[in-house]
């Protein structure tokens, strides 16, 4: 018999708001905002995190609708270092270490267009259609494909 995934309590936490319904969904960027009103209009997977952990390094440009995490992190579809670590993410996109994943898993995963091969990331799944339900699915059956605190 295999120990359970020694999920930590951030990761749970996560995990459970992917799951809530409480967050519209957007892709390729962490929060989309009206670029009017200025009110959130989505998140992808990643932003779900950083809105709940970094929500005090949150800053918008002024001039657009763009929408950063993180101490002088100048990315709006990257998950800021920050995050990466609370998280024990593999990447800034929620890298996957395939190592970890089944064949019959990765046979699962979808073509990424973009990328030119297998979604290799969470930010690619988010991006390709998946579902917050989905990647939480995801995550939680294939942890030490997404985290680094196996």
């Amino acid at each position: 018999m295999t120990n359970p995934f020694p999920f930590t309590e951030a990761q749970t936490k996560w995990i459970a708001e992917l799951r809530s319904g409480n967050r519209k969904q957007t892709t390729q960027v962490l929060e989309r905002v009206n670029p009017e009103t200025f009110e959130t209009e989505g998140f992808c997977c990643l932003g779900v995190g950083c809105s709940m952990f970094l929500s005090e390094t949150r800053s918008r440009d002024d001039s657009s609708e763009d929408v950063y995490y993180g101490d002088d992190y100048a990315t709006d579809t990257e998950a800021p270092p920050e995050l990466v670590e609370i998280l024990h993410l593999r990447g800034d996109e929620g890298d996957f270490d395939f190592d970890h994943l089944s064949d019959a898993v990765v046979d699962t995963l979808p073509y990424n267009q973009r990328g030119g091969g297998t979604c290799s990331n969470l930010a690619a799944l988010n991006d390709m259609g998946w579902t917050f339900e989905q990647i939480a699915d995801f995550i939680e059956a294939n942890p030490k494909a997404v985290f680094t605190n196996a």
